[in-house]
C-alpha cells in the first residue's frame, strides 16, 4: 500500500501514513446497480411500465441502438442482468483485501465497468441526456445569477457597477416590451408542465450517473495497475491546453441560442418565434455561457480556492469532488449524447452534417470535458503543484501542500514516482 508524509497537524509530523484503498465509488456503484435491478424487474412485472416499451419515452426503442435492436422486455432483462452483476462485482471489490486476490478483483472490476459502460452508454442512453441536462441548467441559471449578483454586490465596489448595469439593461428590455411580463408567465407554465417528465428525466440521469461511476470504477482499476500512468502525465502536462478546449465545447450552441433574440434567428424565421420562446433560447445560451466559465474554472485559483465574495467559506479549498463530481457527469452526459447525435448527423447531407457537428460538438466536448476534469484532479493531487493548504495562521493559502486524505488523491504520486522511475 502506498505511502505519504502527513501534513496533517493531528497526526506526527513526517510520519508516514498508509493510504487505503478508495472503496466509495464501487460502494455507490453497487448501489445505484441495486437501485436499477430493483426498478428493471418492476419493469418487467408490471410491462406498462416499461419506458423501453413507450414509444414517447426518452428510452423510446427509436431512439437506442439495444431498443431497435432488441424487444423491449428483453432490453429490461439485459439491464436488469447487468444491474444485478454490478451489484456481485461490487461485492466481491468490497470485500477482496490485498495479494493475487486484489489483482484479479482489479482486472474483474475493469472488465465489467467497460462493458457495463459501453452498454448503457452506448446502447440504451440517447441524446435526450443532454437535452435533459440543458433544461436543468437553463433552469439553475436565474436562481444563480441572483446569488451570485447580491454576493458580488455585497463584496465588490466595481461589482456593483456591473450588476447596476445588468439590472439597468434588464429592466431597458422589459420596458420597450422585447421580453413582455406576460411571455415570462407562459414560459414558467411550459416549465410547470415538465413536472410530468420527472421519472423519465430520474431514469435518464441516474442511468447516466450508474455509467460514470462503473467507468470510473473500470478506470481506477486500470489506473492502480499502471496502465493509466503515461496517459496521466500526459493530461496533467497539457491539462491547460485541454480544458481551454472543452470550454470552448458549449460556444457554438450558445451563440445559435442568442441568435433567437434578433430577427436572423438560426433555423428558424424570427417572426415566427413566440416571446416565450426567445426567453427559453436566451435561458438555454445563459446555462452555456456558465458552463464555459465554470470548465475555465478548473484551470484558474477559484477553482482551488473559494472566492472572497461567498460567504463562509471564502479563503478556503474547494473539494476536489466538489468540481470534479458535477464535471464529471456533465461530461458522461455528453459522451452519451455524441452516439446518436453523429447518427443523426449520417442522415444528413455532407454540409449540413458539418455544420451540425460544428454546433453541436458533443464529440469533441464531451471527450475534452472529461479529460480537462481528470487533469484537474491530478493536478489538485500533485504533491509538487500549487495546492491550496493551510497556514499557521489558519487561514488556507496557495503554495502549501494540501492535507493528506482531504484534498489529495494518493494516486497522482503513484503516477509521479513511475514516471520518474521510467526516466531514470
Amino acid at each position: 500500500m502506498a505511502t505519504v508524509r502527513s501534513l496533517d497537524p493531528r497526526t506526527a509530523a513526517g510520519t508516514p501514513q498508509p493510504v487505503p484503498r478508495g472503496r466509495l465509488i464501487p460502494a455507490l456503484a453497487g448501489l445505484v446497480s441495486l437501485v436499477f435491478a430493483v426498478v428493471s424487474a418492476a419493469w418487467l412485472v408490471v410491462p406498462s411500465t416499461n419506458p423501453f416499451a413507450d414509444p414517447d419515452s426518452s428510452l423510446a426503442p427509436q431512439r437506442t441502438l439495444l431498443g431497435a435492436a432488441l424487444p423491449p422486455r428483453a432490453t429490461a432483462a439485459l439491464l436488469l442482468g447487468g444491474c444485478v452483476a454490478g451489484v456481485v462485482v461490487a461485492a466481491v471489490a468490497l470485500t477482496t483485501g490485498r495479494g493475487r486476490s486484489r489483482r484479479l478483483t482489479d482486472a474483474l472490476m475493469g472488465g465489467f465497468g467497460l462493458v457495463f459502460t459501453l452498454v448503457v452508454g452506448v446502447g440504451l442512453l440517447s441524446e435526450q441526456a443532454i437535452v435533459m441536462a440543458g433544461y436543468l441548467m437553463a433552469l439553475l441559471v436565474p436562481a444563480g445569477a441572483v446569488v451570485l449578483g447580491v454576493q458580488v454586490v455585497r463584496t465588490s465596489r466595481v461589482g456593483r457597477w456591473v450588476v447596476g448595469g445588468v439590472v439597468a439593461a434588464a429592466s431597458a428590455v422589459f420596458a420597450a416590451g422585447v421580453l413582455p411580463v406576460d411571455a415570462w408567465v407562459t414560459l414558467g407554465r411550459n416549465i410547470a408542465g415538465l413536472a410530468e417528465e420527472l421519472a423519465s428525466i430520474g431514469v435518464v440521469l441516474g442511468l447516466t450517473v450508474a455509467m460514470l461511476l462503473w467507468a470510473l470504477v473500470g478506470g481506477t482499476a486500470m489506473r492502480d495497475g499502471g496502465t493509466l500512468d503515461a496517459p496521466g502525465r500526459w493530461v496533467l502536462r497539457h491539462r491547460r491546453t485541454i480544458t481551454v478546449l472543452a470550454a470552448l465545447g458549449p460556444v457554438p450552441y450558445a451563440a445559435l441560442r442568442l441568435t433567437w433574440l434578433t430577427p436572423w434567428s438560426y433555423g428558424v424565421p424570427g417572426d415566427a418565434l413566440p416571446p416565450d420562446t426567445r426567453i427559453w433560447g436566451l435561458l438555454l445560451s445563459s446555462g452555456a455561457w456558465a458552463g464555459m466559465i465554470l470548465t475555465i474554472g478548473l484551470i484558474r485559483p477559484w477553482g482551488e480556492v473559494f472566492p472572497r465574495w461567498m460567504p463562509l467559506v471564502a479563503g478556503r479549498p474547494v473539494p476536489v469532488w466538489l468540481a470534479a463530481a458535477p464535471g464529471s457527469v456533465v461530461a458522461a452526459i455528453l459522451c452519451v449524447s455524441a452516439v446518436p447525435m453523429i447518427r443523426m448527423f449520417a442522415e444528413e447531407s455532407a454540409g449540413e452534417a458539418l455544420t451540425s457537428a460544428l454546433i453541436f460538438p458533443f464529440w469533441f466536448w464531451g471527450p475534452m470535458l472529461a479529460l480537462a476534469v481528470w487533469g484537474y484532479v491530478l493536478h489538485r493531487g500533485s504533491a509538487t503543484g500549487p495546492i491550496v493548504g493551510q497556514n499557521s495562521s489558519g487561514r488556507y493559502a496557495r503554495g502549501m501542500t494540501a492535507i493528506p486524505g482531504r484534498d489529495l488523491p494518493h494516486h497522482t504520486a503513484k503516477v509521479l514516482e513511475r514516471g520518474e522511475a521510467s526516466r531514470a
